[in-house]
């Protein structure tokens, strides 16, 4: 569950601004999203499985982008040409890789 200072938050939140509203949440959930070691995205077919495009390390973010990713993986598995270059978001830049640290802080 949500800790309860996020919900008394949210409670308080929505009785000040939707005082009609019921202010008690009726449920409440944690969201998980998916990072990669270096946080950009993974777009590129599965070594070995060619007929397999990997999508995902969208770290949260990848709703802004999500035109742009569905266009760039159905290009991919249809075998035309993506608008953008794929190579930065191959899944190999990660199979075996070990980033230092400041490489990782200067991404953030």
């Amino acid at each position: 569950g949500v800790c309860s200072q996020c919900g008394r938050s949210t409670s308080r939140l929505v009785r000040d601004s939707l005082p009609h509203c019921e202010q008690t949440p009726f449920e409440t959930q944690s969201c998980l999203y998916t990072s990669t070691c270096d946080h950009d995205y993974v777009l590129s077919r599965v070594p070995g499985h060619e007929r397999v495009v990997l999508a995902g390390g969208g770290s949260g973010h990848a709703f802004k982008m999500g035109p742009a990713l569905g266009e760039m993986a159905a290009a991919a598995a249809l075998g035309w040409e993506p608008p953008l270059s794929l190579a930065p978001f191959a899944v190999e830049r990660l199979l075996g890789a070990s980033l230092p640290d400041e490489s990782l802080a200067s991404r953030r």
